[in-house]
């Protein structure tokens, strides 16, 4: 049985719903499969549904689109390396300069500190663009 994005997502809120209604997740499955889909696909539903509403729980009370928490694994990404990128440039010229006091030259490595900066906002300003995401249950 093929299934449309949208298709999946709407058996998927579907049995979000009845996860928290109480339904158990094995009556759950044979109600899909009774519909007409293969075991296997209901049952990655179910437990997609199950784990949500365990992040729901987490959330308190909030629960999140998928494609949300995977954007937001990339824009931590991009806080991660982005500082790191920062704290390398301004080491450099710092350690550089200190070493150049007695004469000679010191290095400014702007790109990786301008990079740095750019990443990290992009991966703040990503994360607060998600948070309108976020629904109060």
């Amino acid at each position: 049985m093929k299934l449309s994005l949208k298709q999946i997502q709407d058996l998927q809120a579907a049995a979000v719903e009845e996860v928290l209604a109480g339904k158990d997740r094995n009556e759950i499955i044979r109600q899909m499969v009774a519909q007409g889909m293969d075991e296997r696909t209901a049952g990655r539903i179910v437990n997609n549904a199950v784990a949500q509403t365990q992040r729901a729980g987490s959330l308190n009370g909030r629960t999140v689109d998928p494609l949300t928490e995977s954007r937001r694994g990339l824009q931590r990404n991009d806080i991660i390396f982005g500082a790191t990128l920062l704290i390398f440039g301004v080491g450099a010229t710092v350690y550089s300069y200190m070493a150049a006091k007695s004469g000679g030259i010191y290095v400014f490595p702007y790109g990786a500190i301008l990079v740095g900066a750019l990443l990290i906002i992009r991966g703040v300003r990503g994360r607060s663009a998600d948070d309108k995401d976020v629904i109060d249950l």
